[in-house]
């Protein structure tokens, strides 16, 4: 014991104090057990209760010489911190108020469970002089605000939460970090008693994942973190824990049922839904569009059930390999893409199992990407080409008289394109034609319009994403949606590559005869065993009308 110790009417503890037997002391109990255990045992040690204020958790006992002002440190719900401030009135106190702090120490220690003297931030030496610099990695929204003090404040406190904002404060707007500062400014605007207080509030806001804390050279650096949104918050089962602990039943379900997502119980209707092929069937023409939302294995809430599949059979197959695991079998998602693929592809049981077996790999673990290009590949190997079309076909309407207008609004880019240049597409080029269909919204028979154009432009080669793109804007920006829209832009496009004549004469020796009695003629007719004999006929003027260089 120091000399000046004799002397001394005041001494206080902390968490790093020199002196180890003025270091605050951890109990493993509550903030309201360890209370009452405190004033039980000073007032059995003759000392008064005179005060207590709930907000900052502090307690005034005395007796004749001695004032005790004991300060709760609530770390959480199982953990709480005692720290003491001894004042006397002797003349000479011979360290009589670091003898009464001991005496406490030691009868707290015997009624409650002791974890710990002084901090496990204690070899982070902290004083209100100590610099400290904030950083963020986004600016606090309404949404972030209200989260805070609806889920979080409850389990922390408002101080907590108080300190959480006022960190925020200090980082100007449009910054993403403070300057360097103080602990000593932080303590004086918040109005707190002590740096032990700020340390107690800081470790809350660590513990429910507001704040990051990092040290090194005397530097501290406080890194503050978004708070989670309402579905992740209660979906974390210590902070949900937490909050109802903290509130109760009843007004957990309240703040539980503002952020909760209402979803249908299916178990009170009777799903009616059809499925994919219930309404389509594989067939030479396919809608491209709902085709490649098979082909990619991103289903997007289509359903195929391939009743003509034998699963039984498959499973059977497959099983005899032994090489996938048995839960496989009973794997939602994994039968759900084996109906899908089967179905898409046309693979019978034989053809699927090998699939499966080539997309295996040495855990019996099935890559389904992998999965995906196999069941393709079987799919490419036969050397022909297969589409989705509707079971029910869609009525012709009075504008469809003419073959060629109702064979570039039901055909599949693949078919326009075989029966335009003899070669059937790549699966690449069938999946960025799905891709630009599902981008850009336009219908298959602009599009079949767009690639004839594109084809004669570039000598029969098929360009890129991007090149078709930049044309698609440019005729939506013409106000290109329909078919007949197409045709109309690709004639006047023609029209600028003749001689500088009238626009009417440049019309009419650029338009080819079926187009014009097309447009001359929407009303309904009766088709004659003539017209029916059209189609070849047809197709040759759609290619004339791509290459009108070649008109007569």
């Amino acid at each position: 014991m120091a000399i000046s110790d004799y002397f001394k009417n005041s001494f206080e503890t902390s968490n790093v104090n020199s002196d180890e037997q003025l270091r605050n002391h951890y109990y493993g109990s509550d903030v309201l057990t360890t209370q009452n255990q405190i004033s039980t045992t000073l007032k059995r040690a003759g000392f008064k209760l005179m005060h207590v204020d709930n907000h900052y958790h502090e307690m005034l006992f005395t007796n004749k010489k001695v004032e005790v002002i004991v300060t709760l440190l609530e770390m959480s719900m199982y953990e709480t911190g005692v720290a003491m401030k001894v004042n006397t009135h002797y003349l000479i106190s011979f360290a009589r108020g670091k003898k009464v702090i001991i005496d406490i120490y030691n009868l707290l220690d015997k009624t409650l469970v002791l974890k710990s003297k002084g901090s496990n931030y204690a070899e982070y030496p902290i004083s209100n002089l100590c610099d400290f610099e904030i950083m963020i990695s986004s600016q606090l929204t309404d949404a972030d605000r209200k989260n805070v003090l609806k889920l979080y404040m409850p389990i922390v406190g408002d101080k907590v939460i108080s300190l959480y904002q006022t960190l925020y404060t200090f980082v100007e707007d449009g910054n993403y970090e403070s300057e360097i500062l103080q602990h000593e400014k932080i303590i004086r605007q918040m109005h707190l008693r002590s740096l032990d207080r700020f340390v107690e509030i800081r470790n809350k806001l660590e513990a429910i994942g507001l704040l990051e804390t990092y040290y090194n050279d005397n530097l501290y650096i406080y890194l503050l973190k978004k708070p989670l949104d309402g579905i992740d918050f209660f979906n974390n089962v210590e902070l949900s824990t937490l909050l109802e602990y903290q509130v109760g039943e009843k007004e957990y379900a309240k703040i539980y049922c503002e952020y909760a997502i209402r979803k249908l119980d299916v178990n009170k209707f009777e799903r009616i839904t059809h499925t994919f092929d219930e309404i389509y069937n594989i067939e030479p023409y396919e809608d491209i569009q709902l085709a490649q939302a098979i082909y990619s294995g991103k289903n997007n809430g289509i359903v195929i059930n391939n009743k003509k599949f034998d699963f039984a059979r498959f499973s059977i197959l497959i099983g005899a390999h032994d090489v996938i695991k048995e839960t496989y079998f009973v794997d939602q998602e994994f039968m759900d893409l084996i109906a899908r693929y089967s179905f898409l592809y046309q693979l019978n049981e034989e053809e699927m199992k090998d699939a499966v077996i080539r997309s295996c790999d040495e855990n019996k673990n099935v890559d389904y990407a992998e999965l995906a290009k196999v069941a393709k590949s079987i799919y490419n190997s036969r050397g022909k080409k297969v589409g989705v079309v509707p079971i029910t076909k869609v009525k012709a309407t009075t504008k469809t008289n003419n073959k060629l207008i109702t064979f570039l609004e039901t055909a599949s880019p693949n078919d326009f394109v075989k029966q335009k240049t003899g070669t059937a597409l790549t699966g690449n080029e069938i999946e960025m034609f799905d891709q630009l269909l599902r981008d850009t919204n336009i219908s298959i028979g602009v599009l079949n319009v767009l690639i004839g154009y594109v084809l004669v432009e570039l000598n029969g080669q098929i360009p890129n994403y991007n090149y078709f793109l930049k044309i698609i804007n440019t005729w939506k920006r013409a106000k290109v949606v329909s078919t007949l829209d197409a045709l109309d832009y690709i004639n006047n496009l023609n029209t600028t590559k003749k001689t500088k004549t009238s626009y009417r004469t440049k019309t009419q020796k650029s338009v080819p005869s079926w187009y014009q009695d097309y447009k001359n003629d929407l009303k309904p007719k009766i088709e004659t065993n003539e017209e029916a004999k059209t189609t070849n006929s047809d197709l040759e003027e759609l290619r004339k009308f791509f290459n009108p260089e070649k008109e007569d």
